[in-house]
């Protein structure tokens, strides 16, 4: 056996299930006529146009050996798509298939959709490159496709087969005439992730897990504070365990360095260093294109140098951008960031966790409503971002919402990809 199959089921060979296995007549397309000629060449993407089908000159008597009907399995023989197979359903006119084509005749026993479905797997066409004969034009005649090897169930497990499998051809042609909607609809399965995160309806709750406000009481020694926000100017619901508090509390905030426009260069230099700005900061931070400036404009300052579990967030933009975040991964050079960015650091709460929230933030336009505007230009300064209040669920329920935003993330950004990949 090739491979395993279920035990009710059965290896057969394509002339055990086949009534005929039978070549195509020999004739001239001509314009008009009684019976049409389906030739390989009207075959497209297992999809024929019957209205461009020619005529054929046949007898009545020679045509009833040919004519072709609902079930019947045509398949091209000879030329470049030898192996290609057309099953006929539907048929309107009175039509035989011409002589480059074999047909097939199954048992009334098999369903013919599930064959299809067969010479349409990987080891159905692993068996006809194996065997196709003749170098310059390869070939297979009916004694070698009658050879083939099928795994055969029984015929209800057939129908079932053959009907999931058009639920799931259905649900990819789907897919591919909706590309864009589906791209949209996974943005907006991100935004709602993160909603439902922000929210603590994401991930289960433990009763065993230290309070939040435990956590702050640690925040506020560090810091020589008391923290003490009202819970009642917070618009969301949350679990008992969570607390509020203003941004500023659990973080620090650090300007990107000034210089002017003439001192950037898009390539390195001696003494220079990569510079982020704004149009790095995307959903992940793009490194591709950086500009460069010279260290003497750090002043020194270690805390201009970006870190790995920061937080970027575009401090100047337009009013539709301004607030977009990205969170530093991986630092593959030492690098600092710009004056219209800022970054964010917590070294008490979850950093990846603070960055969702931050992001969900963004995507419901937060930061617009609260930013400053000028002509052209929308900020938001540390002051706007340290009093946004937000609510922080206990450090381990933090650890438990980022590991499930990353996975169902990673599902949705493999699909994209994909779907990228075969547009």
């Amino acid at each position: 056996m090739p491979f395993e199959v279920p035990d009710n089921w059965e290896w057969v060979k394509i002339s055990d299930i086949a009534i005929s296995i039978q070549y195509g007549y020999t004739g001239k397309a001509i314009s008009n006529g009684k019976y049409k000629m389906l030739r390989i060449t009207d075959i497209q993407n297992n999809y024929v146009d019957w209205s461009s089908v020619p005529f054929v000159e046949i007898d009545d008597d020679k045509a009833d050996n040919y004519l072709l009907y609902d079930g019947d399995i045509l398949f091209a023989r000879t030329g470049a798509t030898v192996g290609k197979s057309f099953l006929i359903k539907n048929l309107m006119d009175k039509s035989v298939f011409a002589s480059y084509l074999i047909r097939i005749n199954s048992s009334k026993k098999i369903h013919a959709e599930y064959i299809k479905f067969f010479f349409e797997s990987n080891y159905y066409w692993e068996q006809i490159i194996k065997k196709s004969l003749g170098t310059g034009q390869p070939n297979v005649n009916g004694t070698i496709l009658g050879s083939l090897a099928i795994p055969l169930p029984p015929l209800s497990e057939q129908k079932r087969l053959v009907s999931k499998l058009e639920q799931l051809f259905e649900l990819i042609d789907f897919i591919e005439q909706n590309k864009l909607s589906l791209n949209q609809l996974i943005a907006q399965t991100k935004n709602n992730v993160l909603e439902l995160a922000i929210r603590g309806k994401l991930v289960p709750h433990n009763p065993n897990d230290e309070p939040a406000s435990l956590l702050l009481d640690r925040i506020s020694k560090t810091k020589n504070s008391k923290i003490t926000t009202d819970k009642s100017h917070y618009a969301h619901n949350v679990p008992d365990s969570w607390i509020a508090c203003n941004l500023y509390e659990v973080c620090d905030f650090e300007r990107g360095v000034t210089f002017p426009a003439s001192a950037k260069y898009t390539f390195k230099r001696e003494n220079h260093i990569a510079c982020i700005r704004t149009a790095n900061v995307q959903e992940k931070l793009e490194v591709d294109d950086l500009w460069y400036i010279d260290r003497s404009f750090l002043k020194n300052n270690h805390n201009k140098l970006l870190r790995h579990n920061d937080i970027i967030i575009s401090s100047a933009n337009s009013k539709e951008l301004v607030g977009k975040t990205s969170f530093v991964e991986d630092i593959r050079e030492e690098m600092c960031f710009g004056g219209f960015v800022m970054v964010i650091r917590t070294n008490i709460i979850n950093s990846k966790f603070l960055f969702y929230y931050l992001r969900n933030c963004f995507n419901y336009g937060v930061f617009s409503k609260n930013a400053s505007q000028t002509t052209n230009i929308a900020n938001i300064n540390a002051t706007i971002l340290g009093n946004l209040i937000i609510q922080i669920p206990p450090i381990a329920e933090q650890q438990r919402i980022v590991e499930k935003v990353e996975e169902i993330f990673k599902v949705l950004d493999y699909i994209q990809e994909n779907l990228r990949t075969n547009n």
